[in-house]
């Protein structure tokens, strides 16, 4: 069995056992999640999430917040202020509003031990801090 598998935008499993809220293959619970994700993909060779939301509808620092709760198995309420760790006013309108130049903005930074890592377009990765990369 591969440690590898994505979780559509019902957040449930890509296996034969659809169940809403069913952990990723890393044990990790989508109903913590207090947005709704495009895709939750866990890659367990790398040890790292990646996400994808819509971004014109949630902003970056919720996307954020949702991800390091789900990898952590955390209640969304309970993880670290995001704000403590990045400006998240900042990060939100640049990441919604993006440059004026149309360049991809990509910006990483540091919660809960997991290096998380945004860009334009609501594209988001979530390291797991023993993780080689």
């Amino acid at each position: 069995m591969s440690d590898q598998g994505t979780l559509p935008a019902t957040n449930s499993t890509p296996s034969d056992q659809s169940v809403p809220g069913a952990p990723t293959p890393g044990g990790h619970n989508l109903d913590r999640s207090v947005c709704s994700f495009d895709y939750f993909e866990y890659d367990g060779e790398k040890a790292v999430f990646y996400a994808t939301f819509d971004s014109t509808d949630t902003d970056p620092s919720l996307a954020v917040a949702s991800a390091v709760a789900v990898v952590t198995n955390t209640d969304p309420t309970a993880i670290e202020p995001l704000h403590t760790t990045i400006d998240t006013d900042a990060l939100d309108a640049i990441l919604t509003r993006g440059p004026v130049d149309g360049a991809d903005v990509t910006v990483t930074f540091t919660v809960e031990g997991h290096t998380v890592q945004l860009e334009t377009g609501g594209t988001l990765s979530v390291c797991l801090p023993d993780a080689d990369t």
